[in-house]
């Protein structure tokens, strides 16, 4: 296998780009042999018109293997890294002794998103739901409500340099 990725050969392309040679009906051996090419310092981008001399002068190749990380599923992602890591990281590895769970959720947005309105003089919280967040059709309703499940929330898409373009709450019912 040749991994490019660091090259980037193909102009104006987002692209991860590996080549590597399959035959059908045969199973994968592992360890498998890996070229990482890559740029050397102050080399940029590569040109498609260059030559191979011209790219073997300003790239660097390691001879690296790759393994599946789950060693019982010959079909996982690779852990591709020089052969004494890859053994190094074998005696690493072991069982998780974490079970991964599924965190508090605030679907439907347009339910448990909330503009704060007004804090009033007792504590409780006036919210207005975001009925227009989300896929579903969802009624505009506003109330007034405890604040001990109110909690501050940003979307990926709100931030923006040196802060936010949006905030939020999010009403997190879920009891721990």
């Amino acid at each position: 296998m040749e991994d490019m990725v660091q090259l980037q050969p193909f102009q104006g392309a987002a692209n991860k780009t590996a080549l590597f040679t399959l035959k059908k009906g045969t199973a994968t051996l592992y360890p498998v042999d890996v070229v990482e090419w890559r740029r050397k310092p102050g080399v940029g981008r590569m040109q498609p018109e260059w030559p191979l001399e011209e790219v073997l002068a300003k790239t660097t190749r390691a001879k690296l293997q790759a393994i599946p990380v789950d060693a019982n599923r010959s079909v996982s992602s690779w852990q591709t890294a020089k052969c004494a890591d890859l053994k190094l990281s074998a005696k690493l590895k072991g069982r998780n002794p974490y079970r991964a769970r599924l965190g508090a959720r605030v679907e439907p947005y347009g339910v448990f998103w909330l503009n704060l309105k007004e804090v009033r003089p007792d504590g409780q919280l006036v919210v207005e739901n975001q009925y227009d967040r989300g896929k579903r059709v969802i009624q505009r309703t506003s109330c007034s409500i405890e604040p001990d499940l109110v909690f501050p929330a940003v979307s990926g898409g709100d931030i923006v340099r040196f802060g936010v373009k949006q905030p939020f709450y999010v009403l997190i019912s879920q009891d721990p």
